[in-house]
Protein backbone atom coordinates (compact mmCIF):
# COMPACT_ATOMS: atom_id res chain seq x y z
CA UNK A 1 0.00 0.00 0.00
CA UNK A 2 1.64 3.01 -1.11
CA UNK A 3 1.23 6.51 0.91
CA UNK A 4 -1.32 7.84 -1.21
CA UNK A 5 -3.86 4.85 -0.39
CA UNK A 6 -2.33 5.42 3.39
CA UNK A 7 -3.98 8.69 3.32
CA UNK A 8 -6.95 7.67 1.85
CA UNK A 9 -7.86 5.39 4.11
CA UNK A 10 -6.80 7.22 7.22
CA UNK A 11 -8.97 10.49 6.38
CA UNK A 12 -11.83 7.59 5.61
CA UNK A 13 -11.72 6.18 9.10
CA UNK A 14 -11.48 9.35 10.86
CA UNK A 15 -14.23 10.81 9.15
CA UNK A 16 -16.28 7.45 9.50
CA UNK A 17 -15.24 6.98 13.29
CA UNK A 18 -16.52 9.11 16.62
CA UNK A 19 -13.17 10.65 18.01
CA UNK A 20 -14.41 10.61 21.56
CA UNK A 21 -14.60 6.59 21.43
CA UNK A 22 -11.16 6.46 20.26
CA UNK A 23 -10.50 9.01 22.76
CA UNK A 24 -12.39 6.94 25.31
CA UNK A 25 -10.54 3.41 23.93
CA UNK A 26 -7.07 4.97 24.49
CA UNK A 27 -7.61 6.21 27.94
CA UNK A 28 -8.58 3.35 29.74
CA UNK A 29 -5.93 0.99 27.14
CA UNK A 30 -2.62 1.13 26.35
CA UNK A 31 -2.09 1.58 22.55
CA UNK A 32 0.05 -0.97 21.78
CA UNK A 33 -1.87 -3.45 23.42
CA UNK A 34 -4.91 -2.15 21.48
CA UNK A 35 -2.58 -3.35 18.36
CA UNK A 36 -1.84 -6.33 19.92
CA UNK A 37 -5.53 -7.12 19.90
CA UNK A 38 -5.61 -5.75 16.36
CA UNK A 39 -2.79 -8.04 15.55
CA UNK A 40 -4.26 -11.26 17.19
CA UNK A 41 -7.89 -10.56 15.14
CA UNK A 42 -5.31 -10.76 12.38
CA UNK A 43 -4.44 -14.34 13.40
CA UNK A 44 -8.02 -15.78 13.91
CA UNK A 45 -8.13 -14.57 9.84
CA UNK A 46 -5.62 -17.04 8.71
CA UNK A 47 -7.22 -17.67 5.74
CA UNK A 48 -6.48 -14.81 4.10
CA UNK A 49 -4.16 -14.98 0.75
CA UNK A 50 -1.09 -13.47 0.75
CA UNK A 51 -0.97 -12.45 4.47
CA UNK A 52 2.86 -12.86 5.44
CA UNK A 53 3.83 -13.33 8.76
CA UNK A 54 5.03 -10.19 10.71
CA UNK A 55 5.81 -9.55 14.23
CA UNK A 56 3.82 -7.73 16.10
CA UNK A 57 5.85 -5.72 18.41
CA UNK A 58 8.30 -4.56 15.87
CA UNK A 59 5.32 -3.40 13.40
CA UNK A 60 3.68 -1.24 16.33
CA UNK A 61 7.83 0.08 17.21
CA UNK A 62 7.49 1.04 13.18
CA UNK A 63 4.29 2.24 13.07
CA UNK A 64 4.89 4.06 16.39
CA UNK A 65 8.41 5.46 15.25
CA UNK A 66 8.57 5.83 11.53
CA UNK A 67 5.22 5.26 9.13
CA UNK A 68 3.58 8.73 9.76
CA UNK A 69 5.90 10.55 11.71
CA UNK A 70 6.30 11.47 15.22
CA UNK A 71 3.39 14.50 15.01
CA UNK A 72 0.74 12.28 14.36
CA UNK A 73 -1.81 12.14 17.22
CA UNK A 74 -2.54 9.32 19.31
CA UNK A 75 -6.16 9.26 17.54
CA UNK A 76 -4.17 8.53 14.31
CA UNK A 77 -1.80 5.55 15.93
CA UNK A 78 -5.23 3.88 16.78
CA UNK A 79 -6.64 4.85 13.24
CA UNK A 80 -3.77 2.94 11.52
CA UNK A 81 -4.85 -0.05 13.71
CA UNK A 82 -7.84 0.15 12.76
CA UNK A 83 -6.93 -0.03 9.22
CA UNK A 84 -5.09 -3.08 9.95
CA UNK A 85 -8.64 -4.33 10.98
CA UNK A 86 -10.31 -3.02 8.52
CA UNK A 87 -7.93 -4.78 5.59
CA UNK A 88 -8.07 -7.82 7.43
CA UNK A 89 -11.46 -7.96 7.18
CA UNK A 90 -11.85 -6.80 3.75
CA UNK A 91 -9.82 -9.74 2.72
CA UNK A 92 -11.39 -12.29 4.20
CA UNK A 93 -14.92 -11.23 3.05
CA UNK A 94 -13.64 -10.88 -0.58
CA UNK A 95 -11.80 -14.23 -0.03
CA UNK A 96 -15.02 -15.95 1.07
CA UNK A 97 -17.37 -17.81 -0.78
CA UNK A 98 -21.40 -17.95 -0.66
CA UNK A 99 -23.10 -21.15 -0.81
CA UNK A 100 -26.53 -22.47 -1.17
CA UNK A 101 -27.48 -25.86 -0.07
CA UNK A 102 -31.22 -27.92 -0.13
CA UNK A 103 -32.25 -30.30 2.15
CA UNK A 104 -34.80 -33.12 2.01
CA UNK A 105 -37.04 -30.45 -0.50
CA UNK A 106 -35.90 -27.72 -3.12
CA UNK A 107 -34.39 -24.51 -2.37
CA UNK A 108 -35.69 -21.13 -4.52
CA UNK A 109 -33.35 -18.39 -4.40
CA UNK A 110 -31.90 -15.34 -6.73
CA UNK A 111 -28.03 -14.38 -7.18
CA UNK A 112 -27.15 -10.72 -7.00
CA UNK A 113 -27.14 -10.56 -11.34
CA UNK A 114 -31.29 -11.41 -10.95
CA UNK A 115 -30.79 -15.03 -11.85
CA UNK A 116 -33.29 -16.83 -10.95
CA UNK A 117 -32.10 -20.62 -9.32
CA UNK A 118 -33.99 -23.93 -7.92
CA UNK A 119 -32.16 -26.08 -6.02
CA UNK A 120 -33.27 -29.79 -5.91
CA UNK A 121 -33.30 -32.12 -2.78
CA UNK A 122 -29.65 -32.94 -1.15
CA UNK A 123 -28.07 -30.05 -4.14
CA UNK A 124 -25.58 -27.44 -3.15
CA UNK A 125 -24.52 -24.33 -5.07
CA UNK A 126 -20.87 -22.81 -4.47
CA UNK A 127 -20.80 -18.79 -5.59
CA UNK A 128 -17.02 -17.76 -6.37
CA UNK A 129 -15.97 -14.44 -4.51
CA UNK A 130 -15.85 -12.53 -7.33
CA UNK A 131 -19.37 -13.37 -8.47
CA UNK A 132 -20.72 -10.44 -11.16
CA UNK A 133 -17.08 -8.85 -11.41
CA UNK A 134 -16.34 -10.04 -14.67
CA UNK A 135 -17.68 -14.04 -14.67
CA UNK A 136 -20.62 -15.03 -12.84
CA UNK A 137 -18.67 -18.55 -11.79
CA UNK A 138 -20.52 -20.86 -9.02
CA UNK A 139 -19.76 -24.74 -8.89
CA UNK A 140 -23.07 -27.06 -8.71
CA UNK A 141 -23.00 -30.18 -6.77
CA UNK A 142 -26.09 -31.78 -7.77
CA UNK A 143 -28.96 -30.89 -9.40
CA UNK A 144 -31.06 -27.66 -10.26
CA UNK A 145 -33.11 -25.36 -12.18
CA UNK A 146 -31.74 -22.46 -13.67
CA UNK A 147 -33.27 -19.21 -15.32
CA UNK A 148 -29.98 -16.88 -15.81
CA UNK A 149 -29.85 -13.14 -16.45
CA UNK A 150 -28.90 -12.32 -19.83
CA UNK A 151 -25.58 -9.91 -20.29
CA UNK A 152 -23.48 -10.62 -22.64
CA UNK A 153 -20.32 -9.50 -21.37
CA UNK A 154 -20.60 -11.66 -17.95
CA UNK A 155 -21.03 -15.29 -19.05
CA UNK A 156 -22.49 -17.77 -16.63
CA UNK A 157 -20.50 -20.28 -15.96
CA UNK A 158 -21.24 -23.66 -13.95
CA UNK A 159 -18.19 -26.11 -12.82
CA UNK A 160 -19.38 -29.65 -12.40
CA UNK A 161 -16.94 -32.95 -11.90
CA UNK A 162 -18.18 -34.06 -14.97
CA UNK A 163 -18.38 -31.63 -17.23
CA UNK A 164 -18.91 -27.29 -17.50
CA UNK A 165 -22.02 -25.27 -18.99
CA UNK A 166 -21.11 -21.35 -20.23
CA UNK A 167 -24.61 -19.34 -20.58
CA UNK A 168 -25.22 -16.01 -21.56
CA UNK A 169 -29.02 -16.02 -20.68
CA UNK A 170 -31.32 -18.94 -21.14
CA UNK A 171 -33.30 -21.44 -19.43
CA UNK A 172 -32.40 -25.04 -18.69
CA UNK A 173 -32.56 -28.08 -16.20
CA UNK A 174 -29.12 -30.15 -14.89
CA UNK A 175 -29.49 -33.31 -13.70
CA UNK A 176 -25.94 -35.32 -12.33
CA UNK A 177 -26.06 -38.60 -12.91
CA UNK A 178 -23.77 -41.28 -11.91
CA UNK A 179 -22.60 -42.15 -15.55
CA UNK A 180 -22.69 -38.67 -16.73
CA UNK A 181 -24.67 -35.23 -17.03
CA UNK A 182 -28.06 -34.29 -18.68
CA UNK A 183 -28.92 -31.11 -19.53
CA UNK A 184 -32.68 -29.90 -20.78
CA UNK A 185 -32.75 -26.23 -22.89
CA UNK A 186 -36.03 -24.93 -22.56
CA UNK A 187 -34.71 -21.71 -24.43
CA UNK A 188 -31.71 -20.11 -25.20
CA UNK A 189 -27.86 -21.11 -26.18
CA UNK A 190 -25.50 -23.25 -23.90
CA UNK A 191 -21.90 -24.07 -24.38
CA UNK A 192 -21.05 -27.27 -23.41
CA UNK A 193 -17.69 -29.08 -22.40
CA UNK A 194 -16.80 -31.96 -20.81
CA UNK A 195 -13.44 -33.33 -19.33
CA UNK A 196 -12.00 -34.23 -22.51
CA UNK A 197 -12.35 -30.44 -23.32
CA UNK A 198 -15.09 -31.07 -25.88
CA UNK A 199 -16.81 -27.83 -26.71
CA UNK A 200 -20.39 -28.76 -28.17
CA UNK A 201 -23.35 -25.96 -28.34
CA UNK A 202 -26.89 -26.91 -27.70
CA UNK A 203 -29.68 -24.27 -28.67
CA UNK A 204 -33.47 -24.14 -27.76
CA UNK A 205 -35.59 -27.14 -26.84
CA UNK A 206 -32.00 -30.09 -27.08
CA UNK A 207 -31.20 -32.20 -24.61
CA UNK A 208 -27.40 -32.70 -24.01
CA UNK A 209 -26.22 -35.49 -22.44
CA UNK A 210 -22.39 -35.42 -21.32
CA UNK A 211 -20.23 -38.36 -20.68
CA UNK A 212 -16.62 -38.87 -22.17
CA UNK A 213 -18.40 -37.47 -25.40
CA UNK A 214 -21.93 -35.09 -25.86
CA UNK A 215 -24.60 -36.42 -27.67
CA UNK A 216 -27.52 -34.04 -28.33
CA UNK A 217 -30.97 -34.87 -29.41
CA UNK A 218 -34.54 -33.17 -29.05
CA UNK A 219 -35.82 -32.10 -25.75
CA UNK A 220 -38.74 -34.55 -24.34
CA UNK A 221 -41.04 -32.62 -22.02
CA UNK A 222 -42.46 -35.97 -20.41
CA UNK A 223 -38.85 -36.43 -19.53
CA UNK A 224 -38.27 -33.11 -17.37
CA UNK A 225 -37.76 -33.36 -13.87
CA UNK A 226 -41.28 -33.32 -11.94
CA UNK A 227 -41.65 -29.18 -11.19
CA UNK A 228 -43.59 -27.49 -8.72
CA UNK A 229 -45.23 -25.10 -11.04
CA UNK A 230 -47.26 -21.71 -9.65
CA UNK A 231 -50.65 -21.69 -11.40
CA UNK A 232 -51.89 -17.87 -10.71
CA UNK A 233 -55.77 -17.92 -12.09
CA UNK A 234 -57.55 -14.97 -11.44
CA UNK A 235 -55.64 -13.46 -8.12
CA UNK A 236 -54.42 -10.41 -8.00
CA UNK A 237 -50.62 -9.18 -8.85
CA UNK A 238 -50.59 -8.14 -5.01
CA UNK A 239 -51.25 -11.79 -4.19
CA UNK A 240 -49.39 -13.13 -6.60
CA UNK A 241 -46.44 -11.66 -5.32
CA UNK A 242 -47.26 -12.46 -1.61
CA UNK A 243 -47.20 -15.89 -2.57
CA UNK A 244 -43.76 -15.93 -4.74
CA UNK A 245 -42.16 -14.18 -2.06
CA UNK A 246 -43.35 -17.14 0.57
CA UNK A 247 -41.61 -19.88 -1.75
CA UNK A 248 -38.35 -17.91 -1.34
CA UNK A 249 -38.05 -17.33 2.14
CA UNK A 250 -37.73 -13.49 1.69
CA UNK A 251 -39.09 -10.39 -0.20
CA UNK A 252 -37.15 -10.67 -3.46
CA UNK A 253 -40.44 -8.89 -4.96
CA UNK A 254 -41.17 -5.38 -4.25
CA UNK A 255 -44.00 -3.67 -4.95
CA UNK A 256 -43.74 0.70 -5.19
CA UNK A 257 -47.04 2.08 -3.76
CA UNK A 258 -49.01 -0.66 -2.56
CA UNK A 259 -51.80 1.54 -1.74
CA UNK A 260 -51.98 2.05 -6.13
CA UNK A 261 -55.52 0.08 -7.12
CA UNK A 262 -53.35 -1.45 -9.87
CA UNK A 263 -51.53 -4.12 -7.75
CA UNK A 264 -55.79 -5.43 -7.52
CA UNK A 265 -55.75 -5.90 -11.33
CA UNK A 266 -56.18 -10.14 -11.79
CA UNK A 267 -53.81 -12.19 -13.36
CA UNK A 268 -53.72 -15.10 -14.97
CA UNK A 269 -49.73 -17.26 -15.49
CA UNK A 270 -48.34 -20.41 -14.80
CA UNK A 271 -44.54 -19.93 -13.33
CA UNK A 272 -42.66 -23.07 -14.09
CA UNK A 273 -40.86 -23.66 -11.14
CA UNK A 274 -42.20 -21.08 -9.30
CA UNK A 275 -39.34 -19.08 -10.69
CA UNK A 276 -39.16 -15.31 -10.10
CA UNK A 277 -37.87 -14.50 -13.58
CA UNK A 278 -40.69 -16.21 -15.11
CA UNK A 279 -43.48 -14.15 -13.31
CA UNK A 280 -41.34 -10.44 -13.89
CA UNK A 281 -40.91 -11.87 -17.63
CA UNK A 282 -44.43 -12.46 -17.65
CA UNK A 283 -45.69 -9.28 -15.55
CA UNK A 284 -43.25 -7.14 -18.48
CA UNK A 285 -45.38 -9.28 -21.23
CA UNK A 286 -49.07 -8.01 -19.83
CA UNK A 287 -48.40 -4.99 -18.23
CA UNK A 288 -46.54 -1.96 -18.85
CA UNK A 289 -44.46 -2.18 -14.84
CA UNK A 290 -41.04 -1.06 -14.90
CA UNK A 291 -38.66 -3.21 -13.44
CA UNK A 292 -35.36 -2.82 -11.45
CA UNK A 293 -32.70 -5.30 -10.08
CA UNK A 294 -30.56 -4.59 -7.70
CA UNK A 295 -28.30 -6.81 -6.15
CA UNK A 296 -30.85 -9.63 -6.67
CA UNK A 297 -34.14 -8.33 -5.35
CA UNK A 298 -36.76 -6.82 -8.32
CA UNK A 299 -38.61 -3.49 -7.79
CA UNK A 300 -41.79 -3.05 -9.47
CA UNK A 301 -43.56 0.41 -10.01
CA UNK A 302 -46.65 0.51 -11.71
CA UNK A 303 -47.46 2.66 -14.93
CA UNK A 304 -50.27 3.36 -17.32
CA UNK A 305 -51.99 -0.17 -18.57
CA UNK A 306 -51.37 -0.96 -22.81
Amino acid sequence: MDNKDKKYWLTKIKNDSDEKILQDILMSEDSQDVFSDVYDIHLAAKELKDWKEFDKISAWKNISENAFGRRLSVIRYLSAAVLVLIIGFTMFFINSKESYSAGDVEKHFVLVDGSDIVLYPHSKLIVSNDFNEHLRKVELEGDGYFNISKNINKPFVIEMNQANIKVLGTVFYVDQMEKGVKVDLLKGKVEIENDNEEKTIITDEETAFITEKVEVEKLDDSKLPVSNDLFLNDISIKAAVNKLNDIYGKKIIILKDTENDFWDKPIHMTVRNSSIREFINGLELVFNVKIVNSKGRFTVSSLKMR
